[in-house]
C-alpha cells in the first residue's frame, strides 16, 4: 500500500516535504502529523501576507484556529510542529522553534474557560 504524497505550498514547502518523507522512509507512519503540518501549511499559505514564514506570533495564531479540538489533540499538533521545527533547526539555525511549554500556557488558558466557553483570564 502506498502513502500519498503530502503537497505543500507555503515558503516552507520543501522543508515540510524532506521531513515528512524522512519520517515516512525511516517507516514511520506518518499519516495524522503529515496531515497537521498540511493544516499549517495552508495556515502559512492563507496568512503569508500577515506571517512571512513561522515566527512565534504565526505559531501562535495556529493555534488559536485548533482551539475548537480537545486539548490532548491540540498538545499533540503543538508537538508535531515543535518536532519539525527542531528538525528544520538543523539545516536553519536561527529558524523559529516554539517554547516546548507552550502547550502547558495553552492547557491553563484552556482551563480557565467557564462551562459556557466565555474567557476569564488569560496567561
Amino acid at each position: 500500500m502506498t502513502k500519498a504524497a503530502a503537497v505543500f505550498s507555503s515558503r516552507l514547502a520543501h522543508v515540510l516535504k524532506r521531513y515528512v518523507d524522512l519520517k515516512r522512509a525511516l517507516g514511520r507512519r506518518f499519516d495524522e502529523p503529515a496531515r497537521t503540518l498540511q493544516l499549517l501549511d495552508r495556515f502559512l499559505q492563507d496568512q503569508a501576507a500577515k506571517y512571512p514564514g513561522l515566527n512565534a506570533a504565526a505559531f501562535q495564531a495556529w493555534c488559536q484556529t485548533q482551539e475548537h479540538l480537545a486539548s490532548g489533540v491540540r498538545r499533540g499538533r503543538m508537538r508535531e510542529v515543535y518536532n519539525f521545527c527542531l528538525y528544520r533547526r538543523r539545516t536553519e539555525p536561527r529558524c523559529f522553534v516554539p517554547d516546548p511549554c507552550a502547550a502547558q500556557k495553552f492547557r491553563l488558558a484552556s482551563k480557565l474557560t467557564d462551562t459556557m466557553g466565555n474567557r476569564q483570564a488569560t496567561v
